[in-house]
């Protein structure tokens, strides 16, 4: 049975190409069309998968799409009419882009694009394929299942059960309580754009203190008996949140005289943040955001793990627990959940752009009464060619020098050019699925220098100076360097996909600083010969060198710009920024002088 899973319309756009219940291509279309978070049909990233599965769209026995729209316009007029705002033109507006987007019927814009039959196309709730992704990926056999977004059609959260006789017990949240929404309006508040730099929210909360867990608590607290949402964990109060449509931001007034004055842009103060290691009160602004996010942060993990406590009946089938929604990208709070004792099961992607998986996952099910294959590797994304990458090369000789090695000697040629700290722009295999470059399209240094930091985010990202980097370490030596959750050091682990944090020991602060956050913590990518032989061969070679079995990986790409997909995307990044090193396959090219 061949299902092509499709999210589009709002953000990260994916095509996947489900065979037999197995993931054979999956790709957000922002990789192919480099426009980031690009929300258009995906009609590249459907003919790559396609092309991947050596299929036409006339072989599809199904195609999968990942919401219900009917519902979330539904949705959307409720809200405009629950504010009072119901004016035709503000709904005609909506509607208007829904439609520019292939959004307003997806199943009629589906089977025009791809010329299949309206009956073949599939639309499936959107908390479905969050769910179904989250459950079939982790092949677990019985699972306590979470879902935390922003919204979908009207949930925004749900707790669930893989046992169908517990379906009674399943718990949810509908718009407008949303902790997604909460974590958005905050990010809006310090300035940070929505749905792009949450991360970032992350980031700063490890400069700060819970200063304001109770008045954020407060904002949360439902007014009102009958507007409760999952027995009473939370509810967004909308006197300090807007969730209209239209608007201008997603925190209302009265939320201020909480937490003070929202900042404009968050590029203004970003390079005093790391004024906070030392005398804070030179930057009291600074301080006052560093704790609002540290609070924020601290309060969604409470919820979180307050609900999970929620329901008897699922409580009582262990401790495993699948995890997807956007949220689910959140590695501060995984790191909360592992340390409660949870056995974690995080899609690379559980956001938007896993959703296509899901929903494809969600109709296979449906249709062939199977469960689809588990998850088992992130590296289901485009792979280039020799003779695209000779293309690239002839179109740039005025600018470069190539050599092409033969494998092993690359690996130890390039382990010693980060061992004496040049930066490499890493190009191998096929691109990742999700949001995290996992050693086939990364950014690589050496872990040992601290000064390495600054200079990969000020000289080859251009981004914010107090981003922390991540480590990619060899498996066995893992807990060597840090403190990690034995029950999750399981084959499909979020450790593997780089979606917890971890204690950093005191041999990981002494020997690789450059990857040890401001908390004491980091994000390990924790690499299995298996899953990725010739990255964990590279990181062997730089371990003889150094001694030290990690490096540091960031994403191959500079700031506001998808990964690198293609070889002329990492021609483009490479020559527009300070990366000492190209090595695309077995080729390696450096700048001419």
């Amino acid at each position: 049975m061949k299902i092509l899973g499709l999210s589009f319309g709002y953000h990260d756009s994916t095509a996947c190409l489900l065979i037999d219940g197995k993931i054979v291509a999956c790709s957000a279309e922002e990789r192919f069309s480099r426009k980031k978070h690009d929300n258009g049909f995906p009609s590249l990233a459907i003919e790559f998968c396609l092309d991947e599965g050596e299929i036409s769209a006339g072989d599809l026995d199904a195609v999968a799409y990942y919401e219900k729209p009917g519902m979330k316009i539904e949705r959307i007029w409720e809200s405009i009419k629950a504010t009072g705002k119901a004016r035709a033109i503000l709904f005609a507006g909506i509607l208007q882009k829904m439609a520019q987007r292939g959004a307003l019927d997806p199943r009629q814009t589906i089977a025009e694009e791809l010329g299949v039959e309206k009956e073949k196309v599939h639309s499936v709730l959107h908390h479905e394929s969050h769910r179904a992704l989250s459950e079939f990926g982790s092949g677990f056999q019985a699972t306590r299942i979470l879902t935390v977004d922003g919204v979908g059609e009207f949930e925004t959260t749900t707790l669930s059960h893989s046992d169908a006789n517990l379906i009674a017990e399943s718990l949810n949240a509908h718009f407008p309580n949303s902790l997604g929404l909460f974590y958005a309006a905050i990010t809006a508040f310090l300035g940070f754009e929505v749905n792009e730099a949450e991360y970032k929210v992350m980031g700063l909360a490890s400069y700060g203190e819970p200063s304001y867990v109770e008045d954020l608590k407060m904002s949360l607290k439902s007014q009102s008996e009958d507007n409760k949402s999952l027995a009473g964990h939370f509810c967004l109060n909308p006197e300090y949140y807007n969730t209209a449509p239209d608007s201008l931001f997603p925190y209302a007034t009265p939320l201020l005289s909480l937490l003070g004055l929202p900042a404009s842009d968050s590029d203004e103060y970003a390079k005093d943040i790391l004024e906070l290691r030392g005398n804070s009160e030179k930057v009291p602004d600074v301080k006052r955001y560093a704790d609002i996010a540290h609070s924020a942060q601290r309060v969604l993990e409470e919820i979180v793990l307050d609900l999970l406590e929620d329901c008897s009946a699922i409580k009582e089938f262990g401790d495993n627990l699948a995890f997807g929604g956007g949220v689910a990208l959140n590695c501060k709070l995984n790191k909360v959940l592992m340390e409660k004792g949870y056995k974690i099961f995080i899609p690379p992607d559980p956001g938007d752009g896993g959703s296509a998986v899901g929903s494809a996952m969600s109709v296979h099910s449906q249709l062939s009464g199977q469960k689809p294959a588990s998850f088992f590797m992130p590296y289901l994304g485009y792979r280039t060619t020799d003779k695209e990458i000779q293309e690239t090369l002839e179109s740039h000789k005025e600018e470069i020098i190539f050599k092409i090695w033969d494998r092993p000697e690359m690996l130890r040629h390039i382990a010693s050019k980060i061992e004496s700290g040049s930066i490499v722009g890493w190009f191998q295999g096929r691109s990742e699925f999700g949001p995290r470059a996992l050693g086939n399209r990364s950014i690589l240094a050496d872990p040992r220098r601290i000064e390495t930091q600054e200079h990969v985010n000020t000289a080859i990202k251009f981004r914010e100076v107090f981003r922390p980097f991540a480590p990619s370490i060899l498996e066995e030596h893992a807990e060597d360097y840090f403190e990690l959750s034995e029950i999750n050091r399981y084959h499909n682990s979020s450790y593997h996909y780089m979606l917890s944090l971890a204690k950093a020991k005191q041999r990981a602060k002494d020997e690789i600083p450059a990857v040890v956050h401001v908390d004491g913590t980091s994000r390990p990518q924790v690499v299995l010969r298996e899953l990725n032989p010739d990255y964990y061969r590279l990181i062997e070679e730089f371990q003889r060198l150094s001694g030290v079995p990690a490096l540091l990986n960031t994403s191959f790409n500079l700031r506001g710009e998808p990964i690198v997909n293609r070889p002329v995307d990492a021609m483009k990044t490479f020559l527009t920024s300070g990366l000492d090193y190209l090595v695309i396959e077995n080729y390696v090219i450096h700048k001419k002088d």
